[in-house]
């Protein structure tokens, strides 16, 4: 009987269609196949695997063609008795009384992806990624008809917004998901997972619809996911029936061995070469770098990588066209709509430790900007834009810059990353003067001002880039 009722909720899932699989043409999280090209990138470094006691979180973001980001600052915030939030799905989740300050990367419109938020870091320096996966769980989902998802489910971005509005703590943002996935269930995905640091830890949480497990990255480690499940035996915290689950629905037998969650909840069919050559390529630079502490330039190098001189590049240094069209799926895509590397310092206090180097569009052609936790707003530039060209928005500067280069990457390529690299070098120099200003403010009680130093300085660097931006992209197409 139980092979007859798996069958029927697989053919189901066959007959079924996810929000994850939209076309391009209307934003979506995947792109025009269920399991190929597009899908995001996490890492996380612990404290003692990085350079400098960080805890580092780096992340490429692919949320479908030209879904324009926008960055935001939101303040600390008081909510009135019996005040609730009503999610995409309409779920009404009890507000708390206050809700923690963030600065968030978040897109144009979440019913163009859908969903809105992408990653952030509050003012406790938790910081929060996300990437879709794939779940047996969402077999059961279109059993019962939801094909996308039923009213009352919680959509991924709920999940983080959240997540950053109430946590204090990494494994307190982790409790919270979990608490929300076994409450109301996602929405919309056919599994997902969540990379989460703060100054002293990191957590991934992987989750199927109703079931999750979650476990702590040791202090000594640095990790990577794609787009497939990968806590197996081993997890530190978990909704409370997920293995009894397992067995009721045949996707564990006790007497098999212990339980991996991996194996019981994962989909097979989300896992390929645009997975595991991910995992491959990251994970190897990551051991790389190992030896001397891992870098926030080193994570971002990462974020832009294309299989360079290994044997899946496969145009022979730029010779053959851009990276970004060849059979194999790289780190870094030209549908990549932002990439960021929360650092979070726990020798700073919280509003400068915290701080998020993002940049927009595809990371090989643009520039990382730090946007700190204590930030109080960020340019008009970076708040407006749509999926269509502003030639004032600072997302569509990038973005055009980065179409200009993909037309000839191999002879403009170069050019484009000199100019970014001598300006992230600057700005590592300019950092360190800026935060030891901010931390005198600080420890004077002058916190205000020492937000406002940073607001300033995160802003100015902002908007010098995008003019840069721009300045490149016409230079290109004039002299190139």
């Amino acid at each position: 009987m139980k092979k007859i009722v798996t069958a029927v909720i697989l053919i189901a899932f066959l007959l079924g269609s996810v929000c994850a699989v939209q076309g391009t043409k209307l934003g979506g999280r995947v792109g025009k196949s269920s399991f190929g090209k597009e899908g995001c990138t996490t890492i996380i470094v612990g404290k003692e695997a990085s350079a400098d006691s960080s805890v580092l979180l780096g992340h490429n973001e692919e949320l479908g063609d030209r879904t324009c980001m926008h960055i935001r600052a939101a303040p600390r915030m008081q909510h009135e008795e019996g005040e609730v939030i009503v999610t995409f799905f309409g779920a009404r989740v009890p507000q708390v009384p206050e809700t923690y300050a963030y600065v968030t990367l978040i897109a144009f419109d979440e019913k163009y992806v859908p969903g809105d938020f992408a990653a952030g870091i509050n003012e406790f320096q938790v910081a929060i990624a996300n990437n879709l996966a794939y779940s047996k769980e969402t077999w059961l989902r279109k059993m019962h008809g939801w094909h996308v998802a039923k009213t009352g489910d919680i959509l991924w971005t709920d999940f983080m917004q959240i997540a950053l509005e109430r946590a204090e703590t990494a494994e307190e943002a982790v409790e919270i998901i979990g608490w929300l996935s076994e409450e109301y269930g996602l929405g919309c995905d056919p599994g997902t997972m969540f990379g989460i640091t703060d100054p002293n830890e990191g957590w991934w949480i992987e989750i199927g619809w109703k079931h999750w497990v979650a476990k702590r990255v040791p202090d000594n480690a640095a990790e990577m996911r794609a787009n497939y499940f990968r806590i197996g035996t081993e997890f530190d915290l978990s909704s409370p029936d997920v293995i009894d689950f397992a067995i009721e629905q045949g996707w564990h037998d006790p007497e098999s061995g212990p339980f991996n969650w991996t194996d019981a909840y994962g989909d097979p069919r989300g896992w390929g070469a645009w997975n595991y050559l991910r995992h491959w390529r990251v994970e190897s630079l990551l051991e790389e770098y190992a030896p001397d502490g891992i870098s926030v330039p080193e994570v971002t190098s990462i974020l832009r990588d294309h299989y360079e001189g290994t044997e899946y590049d496969q145009t022979n240094g730029y010779d053959y066209g851009t990276p970004h069209d060849t059979s194999f799926r790289t780190v870094c895509r030209d549908y990549t709509v932002e990439s960021f590397v929360a650092q979070s310092r726990s020798r700073m206090p919280p509003e400068i430790g915290g701080v998020m180097w993002t940049a927009l569009t595809s990371p090989c052609t643009s520039v990382y900007i730090p946007w700190y936790a204590g930030i109080t707003s960020t340019p008009r530039a970076y708040r407006i834009g749509t999926n269509g060209y502003n030639k004032e928005s600072a997302w569509w500067a990038f973005e055009r810059l980065s179409d200009v280069v993909e037309k000839e990457y191999g002879d403009r390529i170069q050019y484009v990353q000199d100019v970014w690299k001598a300006f992230e070098e600057e700005e590592f120099q300019e950092v360190k003067e800026i935060e030891e200003a901010a931390i005198e403010l600080y420890m004077d009680g002058k916190i205000d001002a020492a937000r406002a130093l940073l607001t300033t300085y995160s802003c100015r660097k902002g908007m010098e880039a995008m003019e840069l931006a721009i300045e490149m992209a016409s230079t290109l197409k004039t002299h190139h």
